[in-house]
């Protein structure tokens, strides 16, 4: 099973669209990645650093966007 299938259920359904509008308007650069991890900036307002890191059954999630600073 994919990550993004085994993690998908971590984040709320407008988060998960939200995410896929920055993707489809061609908004996301990924600057590395492989099974286990993706590097990204994501350009919204500004342009924002993300990170993804799977570690076994533990997804490792960073965002320098103001709404993930709000999440904590």
């Amino acid at each position: 099973m994919e990550a993004s299938e085994r993690f998908t259920a971590r984040f709320r359904r407008g988060v998960r669209a939200r995410g896929l509008a920055y993707y489809r308007r061609g908004a996301v650069e990924i600057q590395e990645g492989s099974p286990a991890y993706v590097r990204a900036i994501v350009r919204g307002t500004i342009p924002y650093r993300v990170s993804l890191e799977v570690r076994g059954r533990v997804l490792d999630a960073d965002c320098a966007c103001p709404f993930f600073a709000q999440q904590g």
